[in-house]
């Protein structure tokens, strides 16, 4: 084997492995990069784990929804409810740089979500206070104590915010800038009986998306009541009113992965399949920059396999000798490219180059694909060595 392997000299490896580094590192880039994209738009609204998302049914996405605040009284005395936080989104901008402003009650919020303090202090307490998520405060430059002007993006209203807290959540919120639910409701130009949509923790074994569809809808079924609601905060008490209007003629009452997945199927038209299409494309796509690269290195060592072939040698053990070699630099070289293309991408999206909207993409790959592109290489590789030994061993024994 190392005889027939001599026509591969170390000369020759080189570009082998460089060439083959590279093209593993592009792939992986992109694969970890498209895969980030669709994960992180999965994860605007939240990350599900017994949540339910309850918005109107006109529209397309939780964020752009508009429901009445009474869903919020009507859920809290519900038995197997056992957390609510109503949230109003609005987009803003913020001197010419788009910013994504939850308005939250922080006392009901927390419930849902663990903010970290990084700096300053996590409190909601007036309507010019907002906290920063760790990504838009570095994005933005914001520190404790600065100040924001905020312009709407839906309407022509404008607030000025002081920034007394930086928080960090390790999720999409860290994009977002977080204010009093009153104060996005201004900049959204809503009135305080309207939301975006409402946040629900159920007890699994009390209640379904279909109980709370069939409640919320006023359709005559037996729920139980719980013997003390879900105690109220201030801000609620301020904001509740007896008499609401009617902002959805219907709900939806999803998981919030699945809310933002039926939006990306149905208006943008992209689900995992196509993901997973486009990262075969680009393997495959690659298979020819991999057999051209294997074609001059076999083909350099043209001679030197005439020769050994011409002693006697048998083709079939020669392409099996040096197909065998090809495939474990293969593999070699596509766990380093693999691994340069990961930190490629979780550098330029900390760098804040990859982004999606306002969010910064977090690059993201399964196990699954990154063992399909690594098989993909090898097996190219492999395919690649054995046409063109074939080739050059045929032509070679006609001769």
């Amino acid at each position: 084997m190392v005889i027939y392997l001599s026509v591969l000299n170390i000369r020759k490896l080189i570009p082998l492995f460089l060439a083959l580094i590279i093209v593993s590192a592009v792939v992986s880039f992109t694969a970890f990069t498209f895969t980030g994209f669709y994960k992180t738009a999965l994860s605007l609204v939240g990350d599900g784990g017994g949540v339910l998302i309850v918005y109107s049914e006109s529209a397309k996405t939780p964020q752009t929804s508009i429901i009445s605040l009474s869903a919020y009284d009507k859920l809290k005395i519900l038995d197997g409810v056992e957390a609510l936080s109503p949230e109003v989104v609005a987009v803003a901008l913020a001197g010419e740089s788009p910013v994504i402003v939850r308005g939250i009650d922080l006392e009901l919020f927390s419930s849902f979500y663990d903010l970290q303090p990084v700096k300053g202090a996590l409190l909601l307490n007036h309507s010019d206070q907002a906290l920063a998520g760790s990504r838009l405060a570095t994005r933005l430059n914001l520190r404790p104590g600065d100040r924001l002007i905020l312009r709407s993006v839906f309407s022509n209203s404008f607030l000025e915010v002081r920034i007394v807290g930086i928080f960090e959540s390790k999720s999409t919120l860290d994009d977002e800038l977080l204010v009093p639910i009153y104060a996005a409701q201004w900049l959204r130009g809503l009135p305080r009986d309207a939301i975006s949509m409402l946040r629900v923790k159920v007890d699994p074994s009390k209640l379904t998306r279909n109980d709370l569809l069939t409640y919320l809808s006023g359709e005559k079924k037996e729920f139980r009541e719980k013997s003390t609601p879900i105690l109220e905060s201030k801000l609620m008490r301020l904001l509740t009113v007896p008499r609401a209007r009617k902002y959805a003629a219907g709900y939806v009452v999803e998981d919030p992965e699945e809310s933002m997945k039926g939006f990306l199927e149905r208006g943008v038209r992209i689900n995992e399949v196509m993901i997973w299409g486009i990262l075969a494309v680009i393997i495959f796509g690659s298979a020819f920059t991999i057999y051209l690269i294997h074609s001059l290195i076999l083909a350099s060592g043209s001679k030197e396999l005439t020769i050994i072939r011409s002693l006697g040698a048998s083709i079939r053990r020669l392409i099996i000798s040096i197909t065998f070699f090809t495939a474990l630099a293969s593999l070699i070289s596509s766990v380093i490219g693999l691994a340069l293309g990961a930190l490629l991408s979780e550098m330029f999206s900390g760098l804040g180059v990859i982004i999606l909207g306002s969010y910064s993409v977090m690059p993201s790959l399964t196990l699954s694909s990154a063992i399909m592109v690594v098989i993909s290489i090898i097996l190219i590789s492999s395919i690649g060595t054995i046409l063109e030994l074939k080739t050059i061993l045929s032509g070679g024994s006609e001769t």
